[in-house]
């Protein structure tokens, strides 16, 4: 097992749509810090499959766990090669290989710094994100969402507005929040037109 290791990676999903999938949970930290945690849960259906690969992106990482949705031992994961552009590609490793008609479901769970992906500026919070899976963007305490680039369905936990989508496609996912200390959502947030191309900043 890696002890916590700090390195310019953004994890994405590397394998079949059809023998595997995530979801994603984003925690959105303090954006004067310009940090999140994500809970990528992963399952993986593909006989025989051993391990999982994912890919860099551009954002300082911390992995913080890698282990088995049933609990467990925590599960083996290391940096194997350059990846792409240059950058670090991580393998996690199975305990034993996905069984016919089985699956294996684990979780990965990452601390990130960018401040190009989340920042505050003068007016409002921004997120700016991308993937192909379904994700759930928890804001920050008193912040509530002012635009999102796609339809997201809005929810209450623990005084945090949780913004979802189900994904599908690979796209930028971009949420803008206002600080409104004290506010209760009313209405989901205003969503761009089919048409309108997604706000100058997203993520690639």
């Amino acid at each position: 097992m890696k002890a916590r290791t700090i390195a310019l990676v953004l994890l994405a999903l590397l394998a079949t749509p059809l023998a595997s999938r995530a979801i994603l949970f984003v925690d959105l930290g303090d954006p004067r810090a310009n940090e999140f945690t994500v809970t990528y849960r992963f399952t993986d259906t593909q006989v025989g499959s051993q391990s999982m690969e994912v890919l860099p992106y551009d954002a300082r990482i911390e992995i913080l766990e890698a282990a088995p949705e049933k609990g467990g031992t925590p599960l083996r994961w290391e940096r194997i090669n350059e990846g792409v552009m240059g950058k670090p590609k991580i393998r996690v490793d199975f305990p034993q290989p996905v069984a016919p008609g089985g699956r294996y479901d684990f979780r990965l769970v990452a601390k990130m710094k960018d401040p190009n992906m989340y920042f505050e500026d003068s007016a409002k919070l921004n997120f700016l994100y991308r993937t192909g899976h379904e994700i759930a963007v928890s804001l920050p305490r008193g912040f509530l969402p002012l635009y999102t680039d796609e339809a997201m369905e809005l929810k209450q936990e623990k005084e945090r507005v949780v913004l979802t989508s189900k994904g599908g496609k690979e796209r930028p996912v971009v949420v803008f929040a206002i600080r409104c200390d004290g506010a209760k959502p009313s209405a989901a947030p205003r969503t761009s037109p089919a048409s309108e191309a997604p706000p100058a900043g997203a993520t690639e």
